[in-house]
């Protein structure tokens, strides 16, 4: 099921950024294609493509995105444009606000979520982030 998420996503744009299970990142990241994050990251995170949240993955920061798949732990917000997916290994400690959510048997979501065409927003906040993080 995970690998098969991942493989949808890789079709939807350019994978540009994979986080590897050893690697620790502590701070503010953006992008403008896919993200695939298997170790820890500390921060925000942001990116106009797709993130994915690895099984081993333990991310604890704020999460803006066109879509997000989580199959690792999260303890942050997501702000997500489209879709969020939540799978069985996947847990979410944080508010979600999204089009679309979907969360499969087994999963963990704590938080409240906000649903609803436009309730996302997260490709125009990714960009004015992105653009921000250009002027420094």
């Amino acid at each position: 099921m995970f690998e098969k998420k991942e493989d949808e996503i890789t079709n939807e744009g350019q994978v540009e950024s994979v986080v590897g299970a050893s690697v620790k990142l502590e701070g503010d990241y953006s992008s403008d294609g896919d993200i695939f994050i298997h170790g820890n990251v500390t921060g925000k995170v942001s990116t106009k493509a797709s993130l994915s949240v690895g099984e081993t993955a333990e991310v604890k920061a704020d999460i803006v995105a066109k879509n997000v798949m989580v199959a690792g732990r999260v303890e942050g917000n997501i702000k997500a444009d489209e879709k969020v997916d939540i799978t069985a290994s996947g847990k979410v400690h944080g508010d979600i606000a999204t089009d679309d959510l979907s969360i499969a048997s087994g999963a963990v979501f704590t938080g409240s979520c906000q649903m609803g065409e436009g309730s996302g927003g997260a490709e125009e906040t990714a960009e004015k982030e992105i653009a921000e993080e250009d002027k420094k």
